[in-house]
């Protein structure tokens, strides 16, 4: 596990504050595109506040999407744009007024890898679904959610395996790390004491704050994927949650 994490702004948000535009560059990706346009924006004296993205696509062009204080800028933001344009790697540039002062205007769909979309939701806002669940239901509202964490579990295990084929199980879980990670559920550690018990500890997990630490969601996508990874169910021996240190906890075995 990394010593130090730091978090991830996807850039959906607009920066507070006056003088604030929207800067958004399309054009032909090579070496050094992110340097030309850093040096452009500046040499006039733009400070860039926010960079939600700069992504490449396999059929040759990038786009970059950021933020610019244009309050002590020595051009406008007209002029910025037709600058811009005349490198010779751009396609299409777009300096504009934030739509609302909420959120971009450009950006749309949010994929992950493979180009698979997604939605952003509340992690507090989930889990109350989960409680919710729970108190109408008991137990088995808690079952419920435990089966929909195990199959999304697998299915994220499935998707990784058709990414990397060939893998074994060490690296298999070595990916699930970095994709817990990198996708907010947590930082997770798995210890293979046998083929038939595997410890899990996750810090920083996707927890509400009731009063026993519980989500039964997030034991099932723990379950599910190492289900996914040996091909047999494991089922939840033990949990403990440590909610000073935000530290999960748990004992899987297979029958």
């Amino acid at each position: 596990m990394p010593n130090r994490t730091y978090p991830r702004n996807i850039g959906i948000s607009v920066p507070s504050g006056e003088g604030i535009y929207e800067i958004v560059v399309v054009g032909k990706d090579r070496i050094g595109v992110l340097r030309d346009l850093a040096e452009i924006i500046a040499s006039h004296g733009i400070s860039l506040v926010e960079t939600g993205m700069y992504q490449a696509f396999d059929h040759g062009e990038f786009v970059f999407a950021g933020y610019g204080d244009f309050r002590t800028a020595k051009c406008n933001p007209q002029e910025l744009k037709s600058e811009l344009k005349k490198l010779s790697f751009v396609i299409e540039v777009q300096v504009d007024l934030p739509a609302s002062k909420t959120f971009d205007r450009h950006l749309f769909p949010i994929v992950i890898s493979g180009g698979e979309r997604v939605i952003v939701l509340r992690m507090e806002s989930f889990l109350k679904v989960e409680k919710r669940l729970e108190e109408a239901m008991g137990s088995g509202g808690g079952t419920i959610m435990y089966e929909v964490g195990r199959d999304y579990g697998l299915e994220v295990v499935n998707r990784y395996k058709e990414l990397y084929l060939h893998e074994n199980e060490a690296k298999l879980l070595e990916i699930l790390r970095s994709g817990a990670r990198a996708t907010g559920w947590g930082l997770f550690d798995f210890h293979v004491e046998n083929p038939k018990k595997i410890f899990v500890r996750v810090e920083e997990p996707t927890m509400s704050d009731t009063s026993d630490g519980e989500s039964r969601f997030t034991y099932g996508i723990v379950g599910g994927l190492i289900e996914g990874v040996y091909g047999r169910r494991f089922n939840l021996e033990r949990s403990d949650y440590d909610r000073e240190n935000r530290e999960l906890k748990l004992i899987f075995t297979a029958p």
